[in-house]
């Protein structure tokens, strides 16, 4: 939704600011290290290394590339935090589709009705179940802090389960238990095979955008298991066979070892650092799913309509700064005549949000440090691997083998990778905005009867009233829990229009008896009959009443002249 403006706004602060500033900083050396980089371009096509000069300019793209892109976004992080007077979105719904479909319909009925908080739930995978069952407060995440600790999660189990089987074969192959013939070349060319796997692995998974507000990001299963074993059992096979029909394995002339030893100290590093924020944001939360209720059983004498109508005045006098409520369920009573048309029965059902109120963060003063250190960490440790890289593409002045070609770019390739991975887990801890809000439902049932009651039927009297009143007999059934949302907000356009989504539950019987107090007291002073409410109508039945005490006076003048002169007849 774009931002549309309103005196009366919701007061957040930028929560990017920190960020934006490092991501100027980060950029503009970035962009600096890639102009360097063009005017060395020259002189190496003039010295004669092509190789060297193709080098150089796509490192020098890659530079600008990146650190234009990073001077951009800093920017946009430090420009005004625009917060228009309708967000956050809707409960459950996205940017795309923010139409309330039956399904959050259903879901938000249970919330209040089952006590249960659909955001909170066991999926369907070896992974997520392994890391509820190690620790069960994972469980109680919010949704993007969960999926990143999935992803941070899967890269490890995966360098894990291959490095197992990778092991394995690598013994087997030294021992002589698997005849080869080239023996080393083949485990070295498997390790190889291994660590470009891992990186695209982490390539794969990623914690983008995109992924972090999937609502199905896919993680390590059961069926990744068993492809990675597969894959790593068929690789030192394939190069035997590759070798047996006659072809030539070079020599790659590299250790695996270091690059394997880095890859595990960075993934374990990525899972400590996730699991111990996710562990001190757990601390903060607690995940209550209490309501507080209201059902009665009352006989009054207004329509079903009136007790709907009644009921969302109370709720706009809820109001916060004149926002309106959001409604999910909206069924106006709808009435079934029974046999007759002055009897028959009714059924509505409601459900109302009030505005969303920003509660400020609750993040802990170490969360705080750690989040800002990764912050500046992330950065440095990306503008290091394309600093690396500016000093080790002079290397193809001498030597193209495949060593130094591995060497010059599988390092700062693993290390910007390890970098963008702890921006990215600053980022989701910096981007969470909290809401307090109220949800309400209300729904009702019975029955109904008309009468008609009647006044001023005397023959004496010049005006007379007739109304129709209808007795109504309902059960209404209030539900209200006072309840705390989360949202990761964006820098950009869109920045509050993330899926939102409950985390705590909590009773709110003060709203619950301020909400009750004036829909009784509306039912209680309720009007049956027509009656006079100005002071002109009070006069005008003034003079009516004085007419009729005249009509009176005259008709029992002449009734006793009558009597009389019947007397006199009669005598």
């Amino acid at each position: 939704m774009a931002f549309k403006y309103g005196k009366e706004t919701l007061d957040i602060k930028n929560p990017f600011k920190v960020e934006g500033k490092l991501d100027l900083i980060y950029g503009t050396l970035t962009f600096l290290l890639g102009i360097i980089l063009i005017f060395q371009i020259r002189t190496s096509a003039s010295s004669g290394f092509k190789v060297l000069a193709w080098v150089e300019l796509v490192l020098s793209v890659l530079f600008l590339t990146v650190g234009l892109r990073a001077i951009i976004l800093g920017s946009i992080k430090l420009f005004r935090f625009l917060v228009g007077r309708e967000i956050p979105l809707n409960l459950f719904t996205k940017v795309k589709d923010q139409k309330i479909t039956a399904k959050i319909k259903k879901k938000i009925k249970e919330v209040l009705m089952k006590r249960v908080n659909p955001t909170f739930e066991e999926k369907d995978g070896f992974l997520s179940r392994l890391l509820i069952s190690i620790y069960e407060r994972f469980i109680f995440l919010p949704k993007g802090f969960r999926i990143l600790l999935e992803s941070v999660s899967s890269l490890f189990f995966s360098f894990v389960i291959f490095l197992i089987v990778y092991l394995l074969s690598v013994f087997s192959i030294s021992l002589g238990l698997i005849s080869v013939t080239e023996k080393d070349e083949i485990i070295t060319i498997y390790g190889v095979i291994f660590l470009v796997k891992q990186i695209i692995v982490w390539f794969f998974y990623r914690p983008n955008k995109k992924r972090i507000s999937s609502s199905d990001a896919s993680v390590y299963s059961y069926g990744k298991i068993i492809v990675n074993v597969i894959l790593a059992i068929l690789a030192p096979i394939s190069l035997e066979m590759y070798v047996r029909n006659g072809g030539i394995l070079p020599n790659l002339d590299i250790n695996t070892f270091l690059p394997i030893a880095l890859l595990f100290l960075l993934s374990g590093a990525l899972v400590a650092i996730t699991v111990f924020l996710c562990i001190k944001r757990l601390d903060v939360l607690n995940p209550e799913t209490s309501v507080s209720e209201y059902k009665e059983h009352i006989q009054v004498a207004v329509h079903p309509k009136d007790i709907f109508r009644c009921f969302e005045i109370e709720m706009a006098n809820k109001r916060y700064k004149e926002m309106p409520n959001r409604k999910y369920v909206d069924e106006k009573p709808f009435l079934f005549l029974e046999g007759s048309e002055n009897k028959g029965a009714f059924k509505g059902d409601t459900v109302q949000e009030t505005q969303p109120i920003y509660v400020p963060g609750q993040v802990s003063g170490i969360s705080k440090t750690v989040r800002f250190y990764l912050a500046i960490i992330g950065r440095a440790l990306v503008f290091l691997s394309f600093l690396y890289l500016f000093f080790m593409v002079k290397e193809f002045y001498l030597d193209t083998s495949f060593s130094t070609v591995f060497n010059t770019f599988y390092y700062p390739i693993l290390v910007s990778f390890f970098g963008y991975y702890l921006i990215r887990i600053a980022h989701i801890f910096y981007s969470e905005i909290l809401f307090s809000s109220t949800l309400v439902h209300f729904f009702s049932d019975g029955t109904y009867t008309e009468s008609k009651v009647s006044s001023g039927m005397s023959v004496y009297d010049s005006n007379r009233s007739e109304n129709t009143v209808v007795n109504t007999s309902a059960t209404p059934w209030i539900l209200t829990s006072k309840i705390i949302t989360s949202t990761l907000a964006d820098s950009s356009t869109k920045n509050l229009e993330g899926e939102r989504h409950i985390l705590e539950m909590y009773k709110n019987d003060e709203f619950l008896d301020d909400l009750v107090s004036g829909f009784t007291n509306y039912l209680k002073d309720r009007k049956h009959i027509v009656g006079f409410s100005t002071q002109g109508d009070i006069e005008k039945s003034m003079d009516f009443h004085k007419l009729n005490e005249m009509t009176r006076g005259t008709m029992n003048t002449d009734n006793k002249i009558a009597e009389q002169s019947r007397d006199k007849l009669e005598e």
